[in-house]
């Protein structure tokens, strides 16, 4: 522990003279007990603010380590609960990080791990954040029964103990499950019930998380103008809030749906304000995460060499932060870039490079869309069998997971090749099937 406090004590001096991250190092080694994990949780927090996210999960970490050795030492006749639950956070915090930068099987570990020390000990806010984790994880998986299981029983933690925070925090989760299963109305009924909830218990950051997830589902659904309506809900609370980063995230949105009507010059207006907050922030991802945003939009218009730069830009970015999905979504970017100035191999070699990382990942939303384009270059480049190899995985691998946008363009683009290689039977139904989904 003492090496890896050592190695942090010096990247902070080269990287940042910030005083209060310098100081809180300097207290853990000065500090004992509770008194220590709390020093511990705060300079992880500093460091992620300051968007020095590595060495803020080494202290979440770190802290975590400490916190098990006092426990284990800890000879009292009732569990201490001050360190019970400083030793859970700083758990939940280290799980939280890792969750964040997709580095999903290491979040899991944590939270199972929270629930480990939570459980003997009868911590029950533990409990109810961890299952909801290990929900999210679930979700991001793909394997919603399974992120509604982990969900439920967050919930019911939460409305044992009476704690409106968590049952917010499931009820926003639940109605992201039915938004990906695409049951809008399901979804739409508990954000509402979200936003009624926010309201008497006069919180209004979560209230204004309903307004956005609203938003959410009319973009899904294609009513553009009251999406736009729900965001600019969402954005006067945040604003009010000064929750920047929250802020950012809303006009990102705005802009996808400035850029789904064509406006594009208004998306890129929103991107411009989005990147230079960013930039003020200090928050290399979102940087990252803007370039793209810009780069999408270049590409839209034709202009395809900016649009190369920007995704370059995005790529490097990502990549300096070691952040896999930022870079199999520039990976795949490109992929399509090039394969709309019909420079095959490139637009293969890049789809491959990003399907491979979202394999790596576990990210099967973005695989099953991948593997279609994929499949689609390779019939491009006339190789009916691997063609015909990622569409039957895309297909599958859709049906499976629920996504209806996924499903019609693997049904479609595989109905071509089917035709191609004379199996007009199968093509025709994957047609027939496609042109269902479109209509409903």
């Amino acid at each position: 522990m003492k090496n890896l406090l050592f190695i942090l004590i010096i990247q902070t001096g080269i990287v940042t003279a910030n005083t209060n991250i310098d100081s809180l190092n300097l207290a853990i080694q000065s500090t004992k007990d509770t008194s220590q994990l709390k020093t511990y949780l705060n300079l992880s927090k500093a460091l992620y603010s300051a968007s020095m996210i590595d060495s803020s999960i080494v202290v979440a970490q770190s802290g975590l380590e400490a916190g098990l050795t006092m426990l284990k030492n800890d000879k009292g006749p009732t569990p201490n609960s001050k360190l019970v639950e400083l030793t859970v956070t700083l758990c939940y915090t280290a799980g939280s990080l890792l969750y964040r930068y997709s580095r999903i099987k290491e979040s899991s570990a944590y939270m199972k791990q929270c629930i480990e020390i939570s459980k003997p000990n009868n911590y029950q806010k533990g409990l109810a954040k961890a299952n909801n984790v290990l929900g999210a994880i679930q979700e991001y998986l793909g394997n919603q029964d399974s992120a509604v299981y982990y969900y439920q029983k967050s919930e019911a933690i939460a409305t044992e103990m009476k704690d409106t925070s968590l049952i917010l925090m499931y009820i926003n989760n639940q109605a992201s499950v039915y938004k990906r299963l695409q049951k809008f109305d399901q979804s739409k009924e508990m954000y509402l019930q979200s936003i009624e909830i926010s309201k008497k218990g006069n919180l209004p950051l979560t209230e204004a998380d309903g307004y956005k997830g609203l938003g959410n589902i009319s973009y899904y659904q294609g009513d553009y103008p009251t999406a736009l309506e729900y965001y600019a809900k969402a954005i006067k609370m945040f604003e009010e809030l000064d929750d920047q980063r929250a802020l950012a995230n809303i006009l990102s949105n705005s802009a996808l749906v400035y850029k789904e009507m064509g406006e594009y010059e208004a998306a890129l207006k929103y991107n411009r304000k989005v990147m230079r907050m960013s930039i003020n922030q200090q928050r290399p991802k979102s940087i990252a995460d803007d370039h793209i945003s810009i780069g999408v939009i270049h590409n839209e218009l034709g202009n395809l060499d900016s649009a190369a730069w920007y995704y370059n830009k995005a790529l490097k970015l990502h990549s300096e932060i070691n952040n896999k999905p930022g870079v199999a979504m520039v990976l795949s970017n490109l992929s399509s870039l090039y394969d709309t100035e019909d420079s095959l191999a490139t637009a293969l070699d890049y789809g491959l490079r990003s399907l491979e990382m979202y394999q790596e990942i576990g990210d099967q939303w973005s695989e099953a869309f991948t593997q279609t384009k994929v499949g689609h270059i390779y019939f491009r480049l006339g190789n009916i069998s691997m063609a015909s190899s990622h569409l039957e995985k895309s297909y599958s691998l859709s049906k499976q997971l629920g996504i209806k946008k996924s499903t019609e363009n693997s049904a479609r683009v595989y109905s071509e090749v089917l035709k191609e290689s004379g199996n007009y039977k199968r093509a025709l139904l994957l047609l027939e099937e496609a042109d269902h989904i479109k209509d409903s």
